[in-house]
């Protein structure tokens, strides 16, 4: 039995967002935050039980960050979504803007 596509509601906001790749190896996690620091992306190597973080705060620029219409920044994410062959994870941001992440794991 495979891995299913997952998210968890926190009120209305998706607080994590979970996607497996496409060999069910490799599980992606976003934790959305109203601080852009806590705003991260986890990669989780099912086989070998290795997890890497990174915060999405660290490869925002500073002259072009995701920024709502009122101008305020916002990091969190809507969805992500593997590409075909697994080596680049989609995110897709609540403002609109795109965002690809070299697949990080085995």
């Amino acid at each position: 039995m495979g891995l299913l596509p997952c998210s968890a509601m926190s009120g209305s906001d998706r607080s994590l967002i979970c996607r497996p790749d496409n060999s069910n190896m490799l599980l992606a996690v976003v934790t959305n935050s109203q601080h852009l620091l806590y705003c991260q992306v986890l990669f989780c190597n099912i086989q070998t039980n290795f997890v890497t973080s990174m915060r999405l705060f660290n490869f925002a620029q500073v002259e072009n960050p995701p920024t709502e219409k009122s101008g305020k920044a916002n990091l969190q994410v809507d969805d992500i979504q593997w590409t075909q062959d697994d080596a680049f994870l989609i995110i897709i941001f609540r403002t609109g803007a795109l965002a690809l992440l070299p697949r990080l794991g085995n």
